[in-house]
């Protein structure tokens, strides 16, 4: 049993690392710092910071030297949100759309109108082009968003479609 390959994965994600288990040995992971099973052959390590985990393996009657492998957890940073607060769909080219930048996979856009009505939700694409789902164009004005981010995280605020 070794440790296994490096693994990269976003915040609050796991990886698994190990590899199959040997009840004729001890398995003690160092650090034990975002670990599910620090003294199994396989576990799960959520840390928050790149780790390199150290597995040390060692006989039940420990009359062989310990086996030492380690494996690299990396992890991806996150890049800030950044949702503009005013575009202009007159089709010149700058700011045509309401684009969020570094919109982390599954997340759902949610846009409203002043009077609380939806007009446009999206989860496959980070932009929104001034047009209810029904694709009728939306007057000037001031609309809402709410972002939920892997089910849970919740960015709310306000943006200006001007022409």
């Amino acid at each position: 049993g070794n440790a296994g390959d490096d693994k990269a994965i976003c915040r609050d994600e796991a990886a698994v690392i190990g590899s199959s288990n040997n009840i004729s040995y001890l398995y003690d992971w160092i650090p034990k710092t975002g670990l599910s099973e620090p003294n199994s052959s396989i576990t799960e390590a959520s840390p928050k910071t790149d780790t390199r985990y150290y597995l040390t393996i060692s006989s039940t009657e420990r009359c062989s030297k310990p086996f030492v492998d380690s494996v690299l957890v990396r992890v991806c940073p996150e890049e800030e949100l950044y949702v503009p607060n005013v575009f202009s769909r007159n089709n010149d080219g700058i700011n045509d759309r309401f684009e969020i930048k570094n919109l982390p996979v599954k997340s759902v856009v949610q846009i409203f109108n002043r009077w609380g009505k939806q007009v446009a939700l999206f989860s496959d694409k980070n932009s929104w082009d001034g047009y209810t789902d029904s694709g009728l164009p939306c007057p000037d004005g001031v609309y809402y968003y709410i972002i939920t981010i892997h089910d849970k995280q919740i960015v709310r605020g306000s943006l200006t479609l001007v022409h």
